[in-house]
């Protein structure tokens, strides 16, 4: 049966199932067109492959081949206790689980090298603990927005979440929302002036049609198990020295979802990275106005002519 999804993704794709080392069914898609290197595109909380169909898209224009997952939990992945109105994690060591799983498959092992690390939002806090790891096998990393530090957790709410962490890693507890909701998507509870993602009214359109034609990408708000995993999480990699490799750091002007402030010191403490604040953009600068995006593109491209480039393929 054809994917009610199918016509949000760019074609010449696979969309597949695996199973990570925990047991958990994950689902990725891969782009094996291009020959420059290969994107794997990390998202964000509550997000699915099909959200960045446009920016995959555009990737592949520029003859690279493509990867990206739903995370567990979200998207069409296996959820935690079977529940879409909750976003869980026990750990943030699972999301890593779930990469590995990836990495691990044969149709990503003979794509196209360099491995080329972009990530959104919650993916930047991800990719982070990836390339600090040994042998990550990126090249470089674009971070947008990244979640180096967030809103709702200014340092007295991550105090008391890490206060509270035997009584919150108590299962019956874990799975508590950190506030109320899981009913409705956020784009479809707010309008294009209101919302916190992008001023483009095109993109948000077609975010709240994917919404429509799919409830079942639904992710309710995280549960307080996912508030003290981040905060922890959080907490580590604020103390870890950065990865050695070339970094592009998007920042939006218009940013109400994550800490600009926290992006600002670690691209400091960088030692080959770029900081680009984008003008008139919300949280997703992939997702933005044509103009902005025009913008980020071309900080984009500037930053991929000075990588490494090869058409070999691994084996």
């Amino acid at each position: 049966m054809p994917s009610k999804l199918a016509g949000f993704r760019p074609n010449g794709g696979i969309i597949k199932f695996t199973h990570t080392s925990d047991g958990f069914k994950i689902r990725y898609g891969i782009w094996n067109t291009g020959t420059k290197g290969t994107i794997f595109f990390l998202n964000g909380r509550t997000e699915y492959i099909e959200k960045y169909s446009e920016t995959i898209s555009k990737f592949l224009c520029r003859n690279y081949s493509v990867v990206s997952l739903d995370w567990r939990s979200q998207g069409l992945s296996q959820r935690y206790f079977g529940r879409r109105d909750i976003g869980h994690i026990n750990d943030f060591k699972e999301y890593q689980v779930d990469l590995k799983a990836i990495h691990a498959l044969k149709e990503v092992k003979q794509l196209p090298k360099p491995f080329i690390l972009v990530s959104h939002s919650m993916g930047g806090l991800i990719g982070l603990r990836t390339l600090i790891s040994k042998n990550h096998g990126f090249c470089g990393a674009i971070f947008s927005a990244p979640v180096w530090g967030v809103k709702i957790f200014e340092n007295a709410v991550l105090n008391l979440i890490k206060g509270l962490a035997p009584v919150i890693k108590n299962p019956g507890i874990a799975k508590i929302k950190l506030y109320p909701g899981g009913k409705k998507p956020y784009v479809l509870q707010t309008s294009v002036k209101e919302n916190s993602l992008t001023s483009d009214e095109t993109q948000f359109k077609r975010l709240q049609k994917i919404m429509k034609v799919e409830p079942k990408l639904l992710v309710g708000p995280p549960t307080v198990g996912w508030g003290l995993a981040a905060a922890q999480e959080l907490e580590k990699l604020s103390k870890v020295k950065s990865p050695d490799i070339p970094i592009l750091i998007f920042m939006s002007a218009e940013e109400t979802v994550v800490d600009n402030e926290a992006i600002k010191r670690f691209a400091e403490k960088c030692v080959n990275s770029k900081l680009v604040e984008i003008n008139k953009a919300r949280h997703e600068v992939f997702l933005e106005t044509p103009k902005v995006q025009q913008s980020v593109w071309k900080h984009v491209d500037d930053f991929l002519l000075k990588l490494p480039v090869t058409t070999t393929r691994q084996e």
